[in-house]
Protein backbone atom coordinates (compact mmCIF):
# COMPACT_ATOMS: atom_id res chain seq x y z
CA UNK A 1 0.00 0.00 0.00
CA UNK A 2 2.88 1.98 0.89
CA UNK A 3 4.18 1.98 -2.37
CA UNK A 4 1.33 2.78 -4.06
CA UNK A 5 0.70 5.75 -1.91
CA UNK A 6 3.88 7.34 -2.55
CA UNK A 7 3.51 6.59 -6.91
CA UNK A 8 0.18 9.02 -6.81
CA UNK A 9 2.59 11.57 -5.14
CA UNK A 10 4.78 11.73 -8.10
CA UNK A 11 2.10 11.53 -10.79
CA UNK A 12 2.85 13.92 -13.30
CA UNK A 13 -0.51 16.19 -12.30
CA UNK A 14 -1.54 19.04 -14.84
CA UNK A 15 -1.90 22.64 -13.34
CA UNK A 16 -0.30 21.07 -10.09
CA UNK A 17 2.79 23.32 -9.27
CA UNK A 18 3.82 21.61 -5.94
CA UNK A 19 2.44 19.35 -3.75
CA UNK A 20 2.86 18.31 0.33
CA UNK A 21 1.68 15.35 2.10
CA UNK A 22 0.88 16.46 5.76
CA UNK A 23 2.17 13.75 8.42
CA UNK A 24 0.59 16.13 11.47
CA UNK A 25 -2.16 18.04 13.09
CA UNK A 26 -2.88 21.31 11.58
CA UNK A 27 -3.55 23.88 13.97
CA UNK A 28 -7.58 24.37 14.56
CA UNK A 29 -9.74 26.81 17.23
CA UNK A 30 -12.47 26.38 19.61
CA UNK A 31 -14.96 28.88 19.07
CA UNK A 32 -13.64 31.28 22.37
CA UNK A 33 -10.60 30.55 21.09
CA UNK A 34 -10.82 31.42 17.27
CA UNK A 35 -12.35 35.00 18.47
CA UNK A 36 -9.32 35.45 20.28
CA UNK A 37 -7.29 34.60 17.29
CA UNK A 38 -9.59 36.78 15.21
CA UNK A 39 -8.59 39.51 16.85
CA UNK A 40 -4.92 38.97 17.00
CA UNK A 41 -5.12 38.28 13.35
CA UNK A 42 -6.67 41.64 12.29
CA UNK A 43 -3.89 43.31 14.31
CA UNK A 44 -1.08 41.34 13.15
CA UNK A 45 -2.69 41.42 9.13
CA UNK A 46 -3.98 44.77 8.92
CA UNK A 47 -7.39 43.95 7.60
CA UNK A 48 -10.73 45.02 7.81
CA UNK A 49 -13.02 43.63 10.23
CA UNK A 50 -15.47 42.44 8.03
CA UNK A 51 -18.40 39.44 7.94
CA UNK A 52 -16.16 38.45 5.00
CA UNK A 53 -12.77 37.63 6.64
CA UNK A 54 -14.35 36.41 9.78
CA UNK A 55 -16.54 33.63 7.41
CA UNK A 56 -13.54 32.85 5.17
CA UNK A 57 -11.24 32.44 8.34
CA UNK A 58 -13.79 30.56 10.30
CA UNK A 59 -14.30 28.17 7.20
CA UNK A 60 -10.82 27.60 6.93
CA UNK A 61 -10.66 26.60 11.19
CA UNK A 62 -13.53 24.40 10.20
CA UNK A 63 -11.85 22.67 7.24
CA UNK A 64 -8.93 22.39 9.66
CA UNK A 65 -10.71 20.51 12.13
CA UNK A 66 -12.09 18.29 9.38
CA UNK A 67 -9.05 18.19 7.87
CA UNK A 68 -7.10 16.63 11.04
CA UNK A 69 -9.61 13.41 11.33
CA UNK A 70 -8.45 12.08 7.88
CA UNK A 71 -5.81 9.50 7.62
CA UNK A 72 -3.77 11.05 4.70
CA UNK A 73 -3.57 14.83 4.05
CA UNK A 74 -2.20 15.86 0.59
CA UNK A 75 -1.97 20.26 -0.24
CA UNK A 76 -1.98 20.70 -3.60
CA UNK A 77 -0.42 24.15 -5.07
CA UNK A 78 -2.13 25.57 -8.18
CA UNK A 79 -0.39 26.60 -11.10
CA UNK A 80 -1.38 29.49 -11.92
Amino acid sequence: MAAVWLNLLFLDLVGVEGSWLLSEKVLSFSKTDFDDFYEQWLKVSGRENSIDEYGQLLHLNNFFSRLNSANHKVVLQESI
